[in-house]
C-alpha cells in the first residue's frame, strides 16, 4: 500500500434522525487496522468521541446524547421530545413496511395476471393445435373418399382388369 494512502468512507445516516452524514477521508492504513479489529479509539485518536460514533453506527451527536444521556449532563429534554424523535423513527419504519407490502402485493398481484395470461396463451395454443388437427382429419377423409371414387371407376385399360381395376 502507498505511503499516505487515503479513503473516502460514507457513514450510514443516522439511524434516529435520518441525517446523512458527509463522507470522510480517512487514512487508508489506519482504516484497515480498524476494520481488522482494531479498538477505533486507538486507530482514530485524534477523532473526538462523537466522530468515532459516527463512523461506528451513524449517529449523529444530538441523537446520541439524547438516547444515552451521561449521568453527569443535565439534558434539558422533555419526554416528549425524545419520545417525537423516536416516533419518527417508528412512523419512517412503518411507512418503510407499508411500502415493502405494497410492494409484495404488487409483485403477487403481478405473477396473478402473467399466470392467467399465460394459461390463456396455452389454452389458445391447445384451441389451435385443435383445430389444426380437426382440419387435416377432414382433409384426410376427404382424400380417403376422392380415393374411394377412384376406385369404384371401372377402368378399361387391360392392366387394372387384371388387377381388379385398382388403381396402382
Amino acid at each position: 500500500m502507498t505511503r499516505n494512502a487515503r479513503i473516502r468512507f460514507q457513514p450510514h445516516s443516522c439511524v434516529v434522525c435520518g441525517k446523512v452524514h458527509e463522507p470522510i477521508i480517512l487514512d487508508a492504513e489506519k482504516y484497515y487496522r480498524w476494520e481488522g479489529g482494531e479498538s477505533i479509539q486507538s486507530v482514530f485518536p485524534e477523532m473526538s468521541p462523537d466522530e468515532r460514533e459516527i463512523l461506528i453506527s451513524g449517529t449523529c451527536p444530538e441523537c446520541w446524547n439524547v438516547l444515552f444521556p451521561e449521568e453527569d449532563e443535565e439534558v434539558e429534554l422533555e419526554d416528549s421530545d425524545t419520545d417525537e424523535i423516536l416516533t419518527e423513527e417508528m412512523q419512517r419504519d412503518k411507512i418503510d413496511r407499508m411500502n415493502a407490502a405494497v410492494e409484495v402485493e404488487r409483485a403477487r398481484e403481478e405473477y396473478k395476471w402473467d399466470q392467467l395470461e399465460l394459461k390463456q396463451r396455452a389454452e389458445a395454443v391447445e384451441a389451435m393445435e385443435k383445430e389444426d388437427e380437426e382440419r387435416r382429419l377432414r382433409e384426410l377423409e376427404e382424400w380417403h373418399e376422392a380415393v374411394e371414387e377412384q376406385n369404384d371407376f371401372y377402368c378399361t385399360y387391360p392392366l387394372c382388369q387384371n388387377f381388379g381395376n385398382v388403381f396402382p
